[in-house]
């Protein structure tokens, strides 16, 4: 099998001739250059065997395009950038999310790395675009302002969350039509500690499925990932993806418990932060117990979110020999 027939079986329930396997890690230096973070994440690929490109942009998205500063701590390859300051703080402050080009600034450059990996990469290695939500790019931009504001003027936000999901459909399109087989749809800020499934479907919902229905449009493969613990796992199954990534535990469902509340397949195995202190030997048996717990099928060997960008290159090649041995 190739990359892609792999990734097709485990998506249909069959057993793939051996367990699929994915990574992805920060590249602070790279990801604000298109040249420089789409010969990065070619290098990886090569480097690991990878049997899908996840592309690993910029945590901010297009916040700059709407004015954020990020404060980037060059030339330390370890540290990612941050917010110089929120970008709402006050609800006039929802104005500056304006519908965006998606062909200029930051989703513009987005943009041109899946088109530069497209023309290089081989044809039968899927390469999915990171999605961030319309409800995570606000999070990212206000903080706890977010749900303090929802909640007393939620018109406000709402208008400013239609204009976002108007720009993010229209970047999901244009990664499609620049080679992208589907998206990583990342959804951030809804843990249920932080609100309600009532406040879910109004807030978040409409226009995740908004821009889900853009990324409809190509016949590949789409994965959501649902970041953070007691989280909306059995809430968010409802979704139109074919995999969820998450991770196990913490108020979420386990592997096992995971494969029995939904028929999708799942991503997981390898915790995102724990790994970077695991020892080999540590390494290998997550990803062992990740594929029995699954029982070998609809499953995909992944981080449960992006690994630290100090992760030693022999863990990850330890993780790798153990999917392809089991």
């Amino acid at each position: 099998m190739n990359h892609a027939e792999r990734v097709q079986a485990v998506l249909d329930g069959e057993t793939p001739d051996r367990v699929p396997i994915s990574f992805w890690r920060h590249f602070p230096l790279d990801d604000r250059s298109a040249p420089d973070l789409a010969r990065r994440m070619l290098e990886w690929q090569s480097a690991y065997d990878l049997d899908f490109i996840k592309v690993m942009l910029e945590r901010y998205g297009p916040l700059p395009d709407w004015g954020a500063e990020i404060q980037y701590h060059d030339p330390d390859p370890f540290r990612l950038g941050e917010l110089a300051e929120p970008l709402v703080k006050t609800l006039d402050d929802w104005e500056r999310f304006t519908v965006l080009d998606v062909h200029q600034g930051a989703l513009g450059r987005d943009i041109d790395v899946i088109h530069r990996i497209a023309a290089e990469s081989a044809p039968d290695v899927p390469i999915l675009q990171t999605v961030f939500t319309p409800f995570t790019l606000a999070f990212k931009a206000a903080g706890q302002t977010l749900y303090d504001h929802l909640r007393t003027e939620p018109q406000i936000v709402l208008r400013a969350l239609e204009r976002i999901a108007e720009t993010i459909a229209a970047f999901v399109q244009g990664s499609l039509e620049a080679g992208a087989w589907g998206v990583f749809y990342a959804i951030q800020g809804t843990e249920r500690d932080r609100i309600t499934v009532a406040e879910h479907k109004q807030w978040g919902e409409p226009f995740d499925l908004r821009v889900l229905e853009a990324a409809k449009k190509r016949k590949g493969f789409n994965i959501l990932h649902i970041h953070g613990t007691n989280t909306f796992f059995q809430e968010l199954d409802g979704y139109p993806v074919d995999t969820i990534n998450w991770e196990p535990g913490g108020g979420n469902p386990t592997n096992s418990e995971a494969m029995e509340r939904t028929t999708k397949t799942l991503m997981a195995g390898i915790h995102h932060e724990k790994v970077v202190d695991y020892s080999l030997t540590q390494t290998t048996q997550a990803v062992q117990n990740a594929v029995q717990a699954a029982g070998g099928r609809r499953f995909i060997i992944g981080p449960t979110c992006t690994i630290l960008p100090h992760i030693s290159p022999a863990i990850l090649r330890m993780a790798k020999h153990a999917a392809r041995d089991y």
